[in-house]
């Protein structure tokens, strides 16, 4: 009692206090703590001789990227660059070096990952396509971002949060650790243990600057006075000097390029960071407001289907419904079944964020079955297209947006699978299953050469009698892959041999760019056809 009323006695000296709840603000209302980083603050790094040489390394093949732009003056086309193969090789080098410079033994996961990133660098060996050149170096690139950035977070791979993490993988990481590539660059001239500035690595810096007057005049005289001399040291500057103006300018440019290519490594020997806080604090809405909001919509759909009927039994019978074409049959409702799609798992998302969880920690199972219903109508939606744009392609043969319209619905139902089997088995690792057949079915589409599988059934179809006509012209528009079909088509029909060989020069015409990747099989197959025609 003693001991209350000298509480009591200390709390009129200092007056009111109000109550406060250590888990909220000052008034005692509880606050739900933010997700945010935990553990004491990351200590200050410490740049040695091994980040200057890998900072050294970034700057060169930062230049090296941004002069791929640059030939003789002339700015390509990004997507053109990428889709000759060069950049893909820049990626692999730099996937290499962040694993040499990272220092940090990989698990198994990372090493899926890295191993990912080269297979996907090495499609331009065997493929020519450029759209597929193109997507497998995003795919690559981002690829790479994620392996640097599995090292520094402490949550399973491919875990919930995985499309945040992959955004500030690619944007984020590099630009917090914009710093750490002058830092290192500076390292040869920063104090040394003693507190004195390394002398001997300025004096060297002083020297080669000064002997760059004197290099530059007896280099341009003695290449004027003699060719040889003057071709050796354009092969070795890989001509740098050829064009000494604009190449500073790309240098410069190059160099904040370069920082961030080295703070995506750098970011990765960073400490582990782990995020606190309750992910499901959105999970508040009960099942039955859920279920009677999404109730309506699948009313919609079932109308849509009842209505519909007979035009989706004539597509899956392979009957060309009256009044209609192929084309116009193949095209229509592609577009609002790409929107339904985008919809519906717009829906399947929302329902599986806000609806409350029951005691097991699991959605209702009412809201699984409508998240269940909304994929199975979407993949007959799929289904019913797919049926569609066989019966155009078997019609009028196929083309580069045929093949890929097919190939995106397929991913598409895939995806919408994958996100039934989660409803039905809510502990399956659904966003690493995501993954694995995304890149599954970006590698069938990237190794499969996609030109050559369009040049493949065309002629195979029109040598079969399948189809009536083959237009060599369209041949013509697609890349090295279809040359040994072209070939086979111009063997077999000697009336279409001398089109089979303007279209076999049409496309090396197109290949004429003095950045294309050369080091292709495609490219070697092709080089030996359109010599022996």
């Amino acid at each position: 009692m003693n001991e209350y009323y000298n509480f009591a006695e200390n709390a009129e000296q200092c007056g009111n206090v109000p109550p406060v709840n250590v888990y909220g603000r000052a008034d005692g209302q509880f606050v739900q703590s933010q997700r945010q980083l935990q553990g004491p603050p990351e200590a200050k790094k410490v740049y040695g001789i091994r980040d200057f040489i890998f900072a050294v390394i970034t700057v060169i093949i930062g230049f090296i990227t941004l002069k791929l732009f640059f030939t003789e003056g002339e700015i390509f086309p990004f997507a053109e660059v990428i889709a000759s193969g060069w950049y893909h090789v820049i990626v692999a080098t730099l996937a290499v070096t962040a694993i040499v410079y990272i220092g940090k033994k990989p698990t198994a996961s990372q090493w899926a990952i890295f191993g990912c990133v080269i297979l996907f660098c090495a499609v331009p060996v065997f493929s020519s396509t450029g759209l597929v050149r193109f997507l497998s170096w995003v795919y690559a690139a981002i690829l790479l971002c994620y392996f640097a950035y599995s090292f520094i977070t402490s949550k399973p791979l491919f875990s919930d949060g995985f499309l945040r993490e992959i955004c500030e993988a690619v944007f984020a990481v590099p630009f917090m650790n914009f710093t750490s590539a002058p830092k290192s660059i500076a390292v040869p001239f920063a104090k040394s243990g003693n507190g004195k500035r390394s002398k001997t690595a300025l004096y060297i810096v002083l020297g080669l600057i000064c002997s760059i007057p004197a290099t530059l005049i007896a280099g341009a005289a003695l290449s004027n006075a003699d060719d040889n001399f003057g071709r050796m040291i354009s092969g070795i500057t890989g001509g740098f000097f050829d064009n000494f103006f604009s190449n500073i300018i790309i240098l410069a440019v190059s160099i904040p390029f370069s920082f961030m290519l080295f703070g995506i490594m750098s970011g990765a020997k960073g400490r582990k960071r782990r995020m606190t806080g309750e992910p499901g604090k959105a999970a508040i809405v009960p099942a039955a407001a859920i279920c009677s909001a999404l109730t309506p919509l699948i009313v919609i759909y079932l109308l849509f289907f009842a209505c519909q009927m007979p035009y989706y039994l004539s597509a899956f019978g392979g009957i060309l419904p009256d009044g209609y074409s192929y084309s116009e049959y193949a095209r229509q409702g592609f577009f609002e079944l790409c929107g339904v799609a985008v919809l519906n798992l717009f829906v399947i998302f929302i329902a599986g964020v806000l609806a409350k969880r029951n005691e097991s920690g699991r959605k209702p199972v009412a809201v699984r079955i409508y998240s269940a219903v909304f994929g199975i109508t979407t993949i007959l939606l799929i289904c019913s297209a797919m049926s569609k744009m066989i019966m155009y392609i078997g019609e009028y043969g196929l083309t580069g947006l045929r093949f890929y319209t097919s190939w995106f619905m397929i991913l598409l139902g895939i995806v919408f699978l994958v996100l039934i089997l989660h409803e039905i088995f809510p502990g399956m690792k659904t966003v690493a299953t995501l993954f694995m057949s995304f890149t599954v079915m970006l590698g069938v589409l990237c190794f499969s050469d996609p030109d050559a599988r369009i040049a493949q059934y065309n002629v195979e179809s029109y040598l079969s009698g399948n189809t009536q006509q083959i237009d060599t012209y369209s041949l013509s528009a697609l890349s090295e892959g279809a040359a040994p079909y072209i070939e086979k088509l111009g063997d077999t029909d000697e009336n279409l041999r001398p089109r089979c060989r303007t279209a076999l020069a049409q496309i090396k015409e197109s290949r004429n760019s003095k950045v294309y990747f050369p080091l292709s099989l495609t490219t070697i197959r092709f080089t030996e056809i359109y010599d022996k025609m």
